[in-house]
């Protein structure tokens, strides 16, 4: 909401310790007031601010590259510790995967594509449902007022920030899986998308094209998922409305192995499964991530102790987990890097 505006992103960090009246805020910031004051309805109204009396404050939990890093270390060696715990059942759960039908007839590299959507999968439901039982808190979406329900969190860097200096918090990134519907697209009555983004595991973000500048702006996930239904469907571009400048982005997509040549065309390379070995699929999954969440959840209750992030004492918003967010975020990737 307010990736491209760096006003918006100040008066966020300014009122985030404590509520701010408009004037206050602009005295500090050095724009005018009624700039400010319109700035902050429009954050009050997407739900980004709150106001409290006459005054406002930012509602969501802000991090710094301090309180990131803190805890990775103490992550890395639980994980070393306990690596059979976190990695038992999911070795289980692939050997099953190994035995498919489906994952035999795929080549070398949709079956890394689905070990690792596997792997990922398990592991960031399973943490995340034996935090759920540790605490018995989750996290509950709030329907926003201009649409969608979702959670804010941000992160705080100063000018002196430079990545080469902080590789473990980037190595050790990941994003939650996102989904992508498409229905009737291309002869697919439904197709969905499954990615996660692992910012320290792979070189190339498929999302974020260099080479290419496209002329309108599109969730690049729906570009992709209608990109994979027209190859998978062998339907023409052209007769689904499909805008044909992002088949410049074909070369990208090969680079970054979503796609590979074969005989001077484009191919799907990673792997596409129909319902019922979906169906398959995600059984496996629900018993793989109940079983580590359940082999998991001693440990990490006793991993937890005093490692709650310190957010503003009027900031009662913020979901337990997100709290213990810096606590748990490189479980996931030690978990890989250690397999």
């Amino acid at each position: 909401l307010v990736n491209r505006n760096l006003t918006a992103q100040n008066l966020l960090w300014l009122a985030y310790r404590k509520p701010l009246a408009i004037e206050e805020i602009a005295q500090t910031i050095g724009i005018p007031t009624a700039y400010v004051e319109s700035e902050v309805k429009i954050l009050a109204e997407s739900g980004l601010m709150r106001r409290t009396g006459t005054k406002y404050y930012t509602d969501f939990m802000i991090s710094t590259i301090a309180e990131k890093e803190k805890y990775i270390p103490a992550q890395k060696e639980l994980v070393h510790e306990h690596f059979n715990l976190f990695f038992g059942a999911i070795r289980e759960g692939l050997n099953q995967i190994r035995q498919t039908k489906f994952y035999q007839i795929y080549d070398s590299d949709a079956k890394k594509s689905l070990e690792l959507y596997f792997i990922f999968h398990c592991l960031d439901y399973g943490i995340y449902k034996a935090f759920y039982n540790i605490f018995n808190a989750g996290q509950d979406f709030p329907d926003r007022p201009n649409g969608g329900a979702w959670i804010a969190f941000g992160s705080v860097y100063s000018l002196e920030f430079h990545p080469e200096e902080h590789r473990e918090l980037i190595t050790y990134s990941y994003s939650g899986e996102r989904h992508e519907y498409l229905t009737h697209f291309a002869g697919c009555k439904l197709a969905k998308l499954h990615t996660y983004c692992a910012e320290g595991l792979s070189p190339k973000f498929y999302d974020c094209p260099p080479e290419y500048d496209f002329p309108t702006y599109e969730n690049f996930d729906a570009v992709l998922a209608k990109l994979l239904c027209l190859f998978h469907s062998k339907i023409s571009p052209e007769s689904t409305g499909f805008n044909t400048e992002y088949l410049r982005a074909i070369p990208w997509f090969i680079k970054c192995r979503i796609l590979c040549e074969m005989d001077g065309k484009p191919k799907i390379n990673i792997p596409v499964l129909n319902s019922l070995q979906a169906d398959i699929l995600f059984e496996l999954c629900r018993r793989t991530r109940r079983k580590l969440s359940a082999e998991i959840q001693k440990p990490l209750a006793k991993f937890f102790q005093g490692k709650k992030q310190k957010i503003p004492a009027h900031l009662d918003s913020v979901p337990l987990q997100k709290q213990y967010l810096y606590a748990q975020n490189a479980l996931l990737i030690a978990t890989v890097q250690e397999a």
